[in-house]
């Protein structure tokens, strides 16, 4: 009989163990639900109606791009990576798109992890158009507050952002079209 109670001892003692460390393990997850934020439904970019910071940057071609130098009029802005899948299919179609704007209010500036890789990029996927090559989290990068590759913006004749976008087919249409 000793036997018989003292296993009925333990077996309680091992229950009341179990419960307390399953309950604490509740209340943790409850704790760590309440503190976890969600992600946002879109990456962070430039909120409507604003300018970038200050920036200055010469593409390939040898033009300079500044902040003010972007108003005036209506100017078209990507930012593509090299090793971002959808910037390849979006690149060409961008090219595409930028032939309702004027060569001069086109910035395209071209993300590369290892040197060389922008101009292979932009010889493949965004042929005929002038490029600022950075490396990651660059300073056009951080003018533009561009965590996400592709991210297109189209600025109004203030320099402020009129329209943004993470895909060509985002973009308004043209008037014409």
């Amino acid at each position: 009989m000793p036997y018989l109670t003292a296993a009925v001892i333990l077996l309680s003692l091992f229950s009341v163990g179990h419960m307390l460390v399953t309950l604490g393990l509740v209340r943790r997850i409850r704790t760590m639900a309440t503190q976890t934020t969600a992600a946002p439904a879109t990456p962070p970019t430039l909120p409507m109606g604003t300018a970038p910071t200050e920036f200055a940057a010469t593409s390939e071609d040898g033009r300079l791009f500044d902040r003010d130098g972007l108003a005036g009029d209506r100017t078209l802005v990507g930012f593509f990576s090299t090793t971002c899948e959808p910037c390849k299919d979006n690149a060409p179609r961008f090219v595409e798109y930028a032939k309702d704007f004027d060569h001069d209010r086109v910035l395209v500036v071209i993300q590369e992890s290892e040197a060389g890789q922008a101009r292979e990029f932009r010889e493949r996927y965004l042929a005929g158009a002038d490029a600022v090559v950075e490396q990651a989290n660059g300073p056009l990068a951080h003018a533009f507050t561009v965590e996400a590759f592709p991210t297109m913006y189209i600025l109004d004749a203030e320099g402020r952002v009129e329209h943004s976008a993470f895909s060509t087919t985002r973009l308004p249409q043209p008037a014409g079209a």
